[in-house]
């Protein structure tokens, strides 16, 4: 058996307001296809599924709504009451609503209804402002005089401040009378003892004036003005100022040894500026050089073919000087010969 917790809606003179457990699972037939709950007042739509009045008056729209089962649009004047699911919901066992109170009593729902208004195990509620149960003929008194987040007005102020917390308040309350825990005098408000006499109180303990120069007396107030003419505060200045004396001749040295250095870094700026400007003037030059390499080999490249037409010609002529030559030197040598 699997316990399942749903809530009874809709009974007339019995208020569940919290879900009821049922011993058993209960079968989907019996219960609202809306909100899976049942109840003694459903209505069946045209392909059977039932809907509890609260929940038809939460969908319905115009007379119609759209069931969430199958999407089908139903009208509400033609829906049929269902009495059997609830008939057989009577005979289901539950557990009294009141077991969280100590009730053990569980019997069928029927029965159920009868005993819950009659059941004595508990009649507490809780209260609305700190969850504490407390007995229905208390509730009244408990809100008004004893529960701990009741709104009390502060005597002071007169602001309203949960009981819980009024101690609390009590003690940081500006509205508060207070005594200076020094000179003993009485004031109205803790605010004024606050924000004005503490700037005053002739007996507060302050530091001296000098201790940012390493004194550390803390005395009352009345007494700083003769503290502080006190020779040794003297010392202590004069102290104070080698310090700083040293401390400003050291910052000078180091101070002088940065200048030297940012002398050194501007004069080798200046070097390389002038390496730079030495370094655009030579590529310039060069630029020019090769413009003028560039004209030349492009002439040259240009008079090419002329010079290969120049070399054929004379080739020509040689070969046409060459037949009579050698017919020339053939005859000289005949000439020897004879």
């Amino acid at each position: 058996m699997v316990p399942e917790m749903i809530r009874i809606k809709d009974v007339e003179g019995a208020d569940f307001s919290e879900p009821v457990c049922f011993v058993e699972a209960v079968s989907e037939s019996l219960r609202c296809a809306m909100c899976e709950n049942v109840s003694p007042s459903m209505k069946e739509d045209s392909h059977g599924h039932i809907y509890c009045i609260s929940c038809i008056n939460m969908i319905e729209e115009e007379g119609e709504f759209v069931c969430v089962n199958d999407g089908n649009v139903e009208r509400i004047s033609e829906m049929r009451p269902s009495t059997r699911p609830w008939d057989q919901v009577l005979q289901l066992v539950v557990k009294c609503p009141k077991q969280k109170f100590g009730c053990k009593f569980q019997a069928s729902v029927e029965e159920i209804l009868l005993h819950h208004q009659t059941c004595q195990e508990d009649s507490r509620k809780p209260c609305a402002f700190c969850g504490e149960l407390i007995e229905s003929k208390e509730h009244a008194s408990h809100v008004t005089a004893s529960c701990p987040k009741r709104l009390v007005n502060c005597p002071f102020c007169d602001n309203g401040i949960e009981d819980c917390n009024l101690v609390a308040h009590l003690d940081d309350c500006d509205c508060r009378q207070a005594n200076c825990t020094h000179c003993g005098k009485l004031f109205d408000t803790f605010k004024e003892l606050r924000d004005v006499h503490f700037m005053e109180c002739p007996l507060m303990p302050i530091d001296c004036p000098y201790k940012p120069l390493g004194c550390s007396y803390k005395g009352p107030r009345q007494e700083i003005l003769t503290h502080t003419q006190n020779s040794t505060h003297i010392e202590i200045l004069m102290e104070r100022l080698n310090v700083m004396n040293e401390a400003l001749q050291e910052a000078r040295r180091e101070n002088a040894k940065l200048e030297q250095r940012v002398r050194e870094l501007e004069d080798r700026q200046s070097e390389a500026d002038q390496y730079c400007v030495d370094m655009r003037d030579s590529i310039d030059v060069h630029k020019h050089d090769l413009e003028v390499l560039k004209r030349q080999m492009s002439k040259r490249l240009s008079q090419k073919p002329v010079a290969r037409r120049r070399e054929e010609e004379l080739g020509e002529r040689l070969e046409t000087f060459l037949g009579p030559f050698e017919c020339l030197l053939n005859g000289l040598r005949n000439v020897d010969q004879a």
